[in-house]
C-alpha cells in the first residue's frame, strides 16, 4: 500500500517587513482562460498583447471609480451540539461602476458572459493582482462568468451607469493563493481595448471608417495611416491602391460590396491602434 501523507497548513501570522498599501483597483486585465501574462511584462509587450490574436488577447477594462464585495465569506455550520465549524466559503462576485457608462463594453459582457475567461487586477500604483499557482509567473483570477449591471439612462438622482460583475471560480482560492506584483509603468497608458469599425461604402470604391455602434467616423483618425499601410490592410485582394482625401478612403480596384479590415496584430504593426473588424 502507498503511505498518504497529510496536507496539513501552517499558520503564520507574521508581517511583511515591507507592508503594501493596497490602493483602490482601478481596472482589470481580462485574459482567455489558462493564459498568463508574461513574466517582466513591460508596458510595449502588454499594448502589443492587446493587439493579439483572439486567442491570447489582453482586453483591459478601466477605470472603475467603486467597489463592492458579495459573497466570498466563510461559511460555518456545528453538527448537533458540536462547536461551530468552517466548512467552505461562499460564492464570491467582486462587483465594479465603471467611470461612465459604455453601450459597447454592456453589449459585449452580455455577449460573453458564459465565457471562461481570466482577470487580474490593477490598483492605482500599478500593482497587479492575480494568484500564486505555485509558478514563478502571476496567474490570473479564474472567473465562472463577467457579466454586465447596467442603467443605461440617467433617474432623476443618478447619472447612466454601469457595474461590471467578476464572480470568481474559487473563491476560496482567491483569498488563500492571493498574490501581486509592482509594476513599474502606468498600466492603463498602454493597456487599450479595441473597438468594432466598419468599412461602409459611400459610392463606388469610395469608403467610411465608421464605429459598429453609433456610426462614429473614425475616418479622419486612421485615413492617412491606412494610406500608409496600403492594400494589405484590407480583405479585398482586388484593391491595387489606398488613398485618404477630405475625411473619405479611396480603395481603387475595389469590388466588394463589404470590404474588412486585417487582424489587429496587422494594424498594430502599421501603427493602426485600437480598432478591429466588427464581426
Amino acid at each position: 500500500m502507498k503511505a498518504r501523507k497529510c496536507n496539513a497548513s501552517n499558520l503564520y501570522t507574521g508581517v511583511s517587513a515591507c507592508q503594501l498599501d493596497y490602493g483602490k483597483v482601478k481596472g482589470a486585465l481580462v485574459v482567455p482562460s489558462g493564459t498568463k501574462l508574461p513574466a517582466d511584462l513591460t508596458g510595449k509587450a502588454l499594448e502589443e498583447l492587446c493587439h493579439a490574436s483572439a486567442l491570447t488577447r489582453v482586453q483591459p477594462i478601466a477605470f472603475f471609480v467603486e467597489f463592492a464585495m458579495n459573497g466570498g465569506d466563510v461559511a460555518t455550520s456545528a453538527v448537533g451540539y458540536g462547536p461551530t465549524q468552517a466548512n467552505g466559503v461562499n460564492a464570491r462576485t467582486d462587483q465594479f461602476t465603471m467611470e461612465k457608462f459604455s453601450e459597447l463594453l454592456a453589449a459585449t459582457l452580455m455577449k460573453t458572459a458564459n465565457s471562461a475567461l481570466g482577470v487580474y487586477y490593477v490598483d492605482e500604483n500599478n500593482v497587479i493582482y492575480g494568484l500564486n499557482d505555485g509558478t514563478d509567473i502571476l496567474a490570473p483570477f479564474e472567473m465562472s462568468t463577467i457579466y454586465p449591471t447596467s442603467t443605461p439612462h440617467p433617474t432623476s438622482s443618478a447619472l447612466a451607469s454601469l457595474v461590471v460583475n467578476f464572480c470568481h471560480k474559487d473563491a476560496r482560492k482567491a483569498i488563500e493563493n492571493l498574490d501581486f506584483e509592482v509594476l513599474d509603468f502606468d498600466v492603463f497608458r498602454f493597456a487599450k481595448g479595441l473597438v468594432p469599425v466598419k468599412l461602409v461604402k459611400q459610392e463606388g470604391v469610395k469608403f467610411k471608417l465608421l464605429e459598429a455602434i453609433g456610426g462614429y467616423d473614425r475616418t479622419e483618425e486612421f485615413g492617412a495611416l491606412m494610406q500608409t499601410a496600403g492594400k494589405d490592410i484590407f480583405s479585398d485582394s482586388a484593391i491595387t491602391g489606398v488613398t485618404y482625401a477630405d475625411g473619405i478612403l479611396t480603395l481603387t480596384g475595389s469590388t466588394a460590396d463589404t470590404v474588412t479590415l486585417a487582424d489587429p496584430a496587422t494594424l498594430y504593426d502599421k501603427k493602426i491602434k485600437g480598432i478591429v473588424s466588427a464581426e
